[in-house]
C-alpha cells in the first residue's frame, strides 16, 4: 500500500524539517505516532535514524522542495496490512490518505506559526 500527500506551506523548509526531526515535537503533529525518538546521536544528517511507536507499521519518507512562496512537502507512507487486514486494504488505503493528508495540515499550521515573519 502506498500513500502519497503534499502540501505547500509558506514557511522556510528549515521550519518543516525541525518539526519533522524533534521527535518530541512529532506527537503533535503525526496523530498515528504515539511516541518517536532519534537511534542516531550527533549532527542530523542524511543517515539519520529515528525510531517510533505507530497505530500502524509502515516506511514513512520526506522531501522538501524551496518554492517562491515557502516550500513543498512530499510525504510518502509505504505499508502492507498483512494477511489479516489484506482484505481491507482498500479502505485502509482511504482512511491512511486521510491520516496523512491531516497530519500535514497539522504540520504546516505549527510550521507557519513557529516560523518568524
Amino acid at each position: 500500500m502506498r500513500i502519497e500527500s503534499t502540501i505547500e506551506a509558506s514557511c522556510p523548509p528549515e521550519a518543516l524539517f525541525t518539526l519533522l526531526t524533534t521527535p518530541e515535537r512529532i506527537p503533535e503533529w503525526a496523530r498515528s505516532i504515539v511516541e518517536a525518538g532519534r537511534r542516531t546521536a550527533g549532527e542530523l544528517a542524511v543517515a539519520s535514524a529515528f525510531w517510533n511507536r505507530v497505530r500502524f507499521p509502515s516506511r514513512q519518507s520526506w522531501r522538501l522542495q524551496t518554492t517562491s512562496s515557502g516550500t513543498h512537502l512530499l510525504h510518502l507512507v509505504e505499508g502492507e496490512p498483512g494477511r489479516f487486514f489484506g482484505i481491507f486494504t482498500p479502505l485502509l488505503k482511504l482512511l491512511g490518505a486521510r491520516q496523512v493528508r491531516a497530519n500535514l495540515v497539522m504540520l504546516k499550521r505549527l510550521a507557519e506559526t513557529d516560523s518568524p515573519g
